[in-house]
């Protein structure tokens, strides 16, 4: 937990507050990765410090796997949750997954996303942020789609990417 971290990495509490807008917080939890938490306790805790700071408006959990997901729906509701995909076999599939899940957005690795990918995901009321996008040329054509937004190691490029005449 916190008290395991070097001093240098901020606590989820302090990473919160030094955001703002929409902030989406990735529980890393596949059985491959290091401090693999089969019990889901630590996507659980972190879903539970968004509810104390009351922060669960504009932050959401993500994540690849659908246990960490399914952990907090089941044990902190009023928290939002958007399942992260690298893959998409078939995208009526994946969206009606995504609803019965009850999930509140799909996350596609960006060159999966499509313009009816977003039409069917907002059909069934599924926002769709794409990820992970710096080329200001794709920030473009993604906002032509209507995507809701965008996961970017690089949110300034995208904010001038949109503020361009010609976006």
């Amino acid at each position: 937990m916190s008290g395991d971290l070097p001093t240098s990495v901020p606590s989820l509490s302090e990473a919160i507050a030094a955001c703002s807008g929409v902030v989406d917080v990735e529980a890393k939890d596949l059985p491959h990765e290091p401090g693999f938490d089969p019990h889901r306790l630590t996507a659980v805790d972190a879903a539970r410090v968004l509810v104390e700071l009351d922060e669960a408006d504009r932050c959401w959990i993500s994540s690849f796997h659908p246990d960490a997901l399914a952990a907090i729906r089941s044990n902190v509701e009023a928290v939002r949750t958007g399942l992260l995909m690298l893959h998409i076999a078939d995208a009526r599939a994946e969206v009606a997954a995504a609803v019965a899940s009850c999930h509140v957005a799909l996350h596609p690795h960006d060159p999966l996303v499509t313009a009816e990918l977003v039409d069917l995901a907002h059909g069934v009321g599924l926002d769709v942020y794409a990820w992970t996008v710096d080329d200001p040329d794709r920030v473009g054509e993604l906002a032509t789609f209507g995507v809701d937004g965008i996961i970017s190691d690089d949110p300034a490029a995208v904010r001038a990417a949109l503020d361009r005449p010609d976006a």
